[in-house]
């Protein structure tokens, strides 16, 4: 595989927005480059201003792409809570990659008070 070739692996965009009245925030993950074979990253919270069992659930899960597959999709839990908060972020990260690159390494969460 030539380095033309190599599939490289990002989030849709840098930064996603949620409110606490979503139940999840929906990241897109993008695939590009020769999708011919199957490959699959490390996709991880991390907290910033928004903890943890607070503002959001925490996952740590692997993100796998399928042989001709370009999207995947990676769900966040938005938890409610009786405190107002103007806006907390939180990072969701990329790492580990396997058969694949990983270009940006990771986004930003924003959520939101409505």
């Amino acid at each position: 595989m030539s380095d033309d070739d190599d599939d490289l692996v990002r989030f849709a965009t840098n930064i996603f927005y949620a409110t606490e009245e979503q139940d999840e925030v929906e990241l897109v993950v993008l695939r590009s480059g020769e999708p011919s074979n199957a490959c699959r990253v490390r996709c991880f919270t991390q907290d910033l201003s928004g903890q943890a069992g607070f503002r959001y659930g925490s996952i740590d899960q692997y993100v796998e792409f399928a042989s001709g597959q370009s999207e995947a999709v990676v769900r966040v839990p938005i938890l409610r809570d009786s405190s107002w908060h103007t806006c907390e972020e939180f990072a969701v990260k990329l790492s580990d990659p396997q058969d694949c690159h990983i270009r940006g390494g990771g986004c930003r969460v924003r959520s939101e008070e409505r």
